[in-house]
């Protein structure tokens, strides 16, 4: 009704997916289209943030959140997955990555993506799916400066770190479950 009386009328969710996904998601719930311009998301507001845009930052999330960062206007991305591609030995809760490693040494030495670029900040974008593997890559992340290949000679915590920046802080989120489930700001 709002729309066809030409009230300007905008959606706000603190989902974390792309705002044209959750405009087709609205149009075909209330059946009039929505545009994505009319809809505000939890990671929305991080399209003022272009002092970062340029940045090598690690996006932290799940399903496409390399593309939602791009659409953002993050230029330059990492993952937790491609950190631990980059540096096997910093994900060893995975018993499989164990034994993988294990091989590695022993035929070939450990070995390191020569190429990694060091991360000069952290976006969270959404809980991602193994927090174990996220929590320990993004300590590990900031115990560095954003360079897992180097080794600090003593954890000095008067150190300003790489900044983090999260979208969604929710301690808990209703879901289908009737007790509430933990949400993005659990994770943090």
């Amino acid at each position: 009704m709002l729309i066809q009386l030409k009230v300007p009328v905008i959606f706000v969710s603190n989902t974390c997916m792309l705002e044209s996904d959750k405009a087709k998601q609205l149009s075909a719930v209330l059946g009039v289209t929505i545009h994505p311009e009319q809809v505000v998301l939890a990671q929305t507001p991080m399209k003022t943030l272009t002092d970062f845009h340029n940045k090598h930052v690690l996006i932290s999330g799940q399903g496409s959140s390399e593309e939602i960062a791009k659409m953002i206007g993050f230029k330059s991305v990492t993952t937790v997955e491609k950190v631990c591609e980059a540096f096997p030995e910093l994900d060893m809760v995975d018993h499989m990555n164990r034994v993988r490693l294990s091989e590695m040494i022993r035929t070939q030495g450990l070995v390191h993506d020569e190429n990694f670029r060091p991360v000069d900040a952290i976006v969270l974008l959404g809980e991602p799916v193994q927090w174990e593997r996220a929590l320990q890559v993004i300590t590990d992340l900031l115990l560095t400066d954003g360079n897992p290949a180097i080794v600090p000679s003593e954890f000095n915590i008067d150190h300003d770190h790489i900044p983090v920046i999260a979208c969604n802080r929710d301690l808990v989120f209703k879901a289908a479950a009737d007790l509430p489930r933990f949400g993005h700001g659990a994770f943090l």
